[in-house]
Formats: structure tokens, sequence, C-alpha cells
């Protein structure tokens, strides 16, 4: 570890240990059951959680912002009640709950104040439906596939490059406000380039790629930091992106796998998703698939897919389902 802090070298290590209980999860809890009673229980501590949220962050009307790892499962929970709601056809009193706690979450979610978990929540909820109506009618859609793919990648692109160059224009000029209350969050995302936390993230990734470039195949190694000259003096070992993280501090070399091991868990979820013929399989799969979907968008914004140890032991269980039913199909 070629890093600065030797504390934070050894903190950050830990957070990828949990990851890898995946494994051992996965021999000791088989049955898809078993993990459907444990997210079962999550979804119950979600509601707790929720009703936190509401009560300081609406009915208190608190301008205080929650970026806790609770608030980071939003769009995993949106994507699980999704798939839950999809295949639970003919299950009234069922479906009945489940959009009730879509509606419950979502008032909780608007509650953080955090527009990332929003977005992120959105996004899960459209991917989770989007793949269940493409993969139902693939074989009529797959040749129009490369046509929206090369669509997605050139809107992504032009979109970057504009709020890219939107943000150094606005970045020369005085008078930027932090949005902090929950009108003016809603407003700035139609506007991100007026708003002094939008344009952080542009600081921060200016010197992340500067520091990219100093060592660009294997990074600066975990316990690095790096510090804002512009909006502030603050000290961070974790940039507001997943993606820069991987970069900064891993290099080439850590992005490319780290791609890979998302690119081999999709690939899993779809494959196991198409295979089974197990109820509770398939909608946990579809929702791992419209769930990560979205915290591949939410990395854009927050390093939270590395950072708290307890939602990398929950993604722990769900990579633990995943590899426990891939080795099902292989046997």
């Amino acid at each position: 570890m070629r890093g600065n802090n030797s504390y934070f070298s050894v903190y950050e290590f830990v957070q990828f240990i949990y990851l890898l209980l995946a494994f051992p999860i996965s021999y000791m809890i088989r049955e898809p059951k078993k993990y459907n009673t444990i997210f079962n229980i999550l979804l119950a501590a979600a509601v707790v959680i929720s009703f936190q949220y509401i009560l300081f962050g609406i009915l208190y009307y608190t301008d205080t912002r929650y970026t806790t790892f609770h608030a980071s499962m939003y769009p995993v929970f949106i994507a699980l009640l999704v798939s839950k709601f999809i295949f639970l056809k003919g299950e009234v009193l069922k479906r009945i709950g489940i959009v009730a706690l879509i509606i419950f979450y979502a008032a909780g979610a608007y509650g953080t104040l955090t527009r990332s978990v929003w977005i992120s929540m959105v996004i899960a909820l459209v991917a989770t439906v989007g793949f269940y109506y493409y993969d139902n009618n693939r074989e009529r859609l797959q040749k129009y596939s490369n046509f929206l793919i090369m669509v997605s990648a050139v809107a992504t692109v032009m979109f970057l490059y504009s709020f890219v160059v939107t943000s150094v224009e606005t970045a020369h000029k005085e008078g930027l406000d932090y949005a902090t209350n929950r009108s003016e969050r809603l407003e700035s995302l139609s506007a991100p380039s007026s708003d002094a936390s939008f344009l952080m993230r542009v600081e921060i990734a200016y010197y992340l790629y500067e520091k990219f470039m100093a060592s660009p195949l294997i990074g600066e190694g975990l316990g690095s930091s790096v510090t804002y000259k512009i909006f502030g003096d603050s000290e961070l070992y974790y940039p507001d992106s997943v993606w820069f993280y991987y970069l900064w501090k891993g290099g080439i070399l850590y992005f490319v796998l780290a791609v890979w091991l998302y690119t081999r868990l999709f690939k899993s979820a779809i494959r196991i998703y198409r295979a089974s013929e197990d109820l509770t399989v398939r909608i946990y799969m579809l929702a791992i698939i419209g769930g990560f979907t979205a915290m591949m968008f939410y990395g854009l914004f927050a390093p939270q897919l590395i950072k708290y140890s307890k939602l990398n032991l929950v993604f722990a269980i769900l990579y633990a389902f995943v590899i426990s039913e891939e080795k099902k199909l292989d046997a």
C-alpha cells in the first residue's frame, strides 16, 4: 500500500474484505427462501429508517442531509419491491402492500435531501421494469439492440461534455450558492452547474485526474487523500464518485478489475434469471439487475459502493445469492 495514511489504508482494505464474505456466505446459505427472509428483515428495517427520515426531514422540516448507508440502500430496495410487484401477479393484497412500501420509501428518500438517491431510485424502477419487458420481447427487439447502445453511449458522452463545459464556465462566476433545503435541491436538478455542491465534484474530479495521470497504471494506493482548493479546504479520502476512486487509488488495473467484476455480476444474474424456474430466484435476479444498474449511476456521484462496511455486507449477501445459484446451474 503506497498511500499516505496507514490507518485509512487499513480501513479501506477492510471494506473490500466485507465483499469477499460473499464466498463463505454462498456456502453457508444456499436456499433462496433464506435469502428472501434476510431481505424481508432488511425491508422491514428500512421502514423504521424511512420513518426517521420522514419525521426529521419532512415533518420537522430540517435541512439536515442524510447520506449514511441506510439512504444508499433505497435504489436496491426499490428494485426489489418492483420486482416482487411484477412477479406476484394475482396477489392483490401483497401488491397493495408493495405499492405502499414504495411510496413510504420514496417519502423517506425525499426526507434525506440527497439528490443522487432520488435519481437512483427512479433509475432502479425504470431499469427493473425495462429489463423485464426487454427480456420478454428480446427476440423482437434484438435487431434494435446495437442502435440503442450506440444512442445511449453518444447521449452519455454529450451529457458529460456539456455538464463539464458548463460547470467550468460557471465556476468562474461569483455568487454560487449551496442548495440546502428541499425546494432548492429539487430546482438544482434542472441547473446543476449553478449549485456549488455540484461544482465541488467537478473541482475534485480535476485534481483526481491529475493524480491519476501521475500514476495511471497502479494509482496512488489506499490511504491517499485529496484536498479542495477553490470550494473549501477539507481533505477527502473518498471522492464523490466510486469510478474516480478506482482510477485514483488503483489506476487502470483496479478500474478494469472493478468493471470486469461488475460485468460478471450482471451477466451471471441475467443468466440465472433466464434459466431458473424458481420464482424467488427470478425475483431477486431481476432486482439485482435493476438495483445494481441504479447503483452504477449512483457511483458517479457518491462513493457508497465502497465506503460503508454495512452496505458492503448487504452487497456481499446479494453476491452470495448469485454465486450460490450459479453453482447450481453449473453442477
